[in-house]
């Protein structure tokens, strides 16, 4: 599913898009996870949306541990069997940064 220009373009954007990754029920479980992200923002939570701006740009780290939705798409997702493969370096260090 990942092929070498997916990896190139991640070594070089720090971000590619799979499209058809992940399922409709997966998209929505996240969906409402970022909904409850902005409601309930972390001590590391920063809105980086500009005013005018119709799509909201947020960032806040380690968030998946606390937000129930995020946690499940971890943890119980196919992306990490997707993505691992390929990444595995980018995996090992979450597991290491998480003990």
């Amino acid at each position: 599913m990942i092929s070498d220009q997916d990896v190139a373009a991640y070594g070089q954007d720090g971000v590619v898009c799979l499209r058809g990754a992940l399922t409709r029920e997966w998209t929505d479980l996240l969906d409402r996870g970022i909904d409850r992200n902005i409601a309930e923002p972390g001590p590391q939570f920063t809105d980086f949306t500009r005013a005018g701006e119709t799509a909201r740009r947020i960032k806040d780290d380690w968030c998946w541990e606390w937000i129930p939705e995020y946690r499940a798409s971890v943890e119980r997702s196919p992306v990490a069997g997707i993505v691992g493969p390929k990444f595995p370096l980018v995996w090992r260090q979450s597991e290491e940064a998480n003990g």
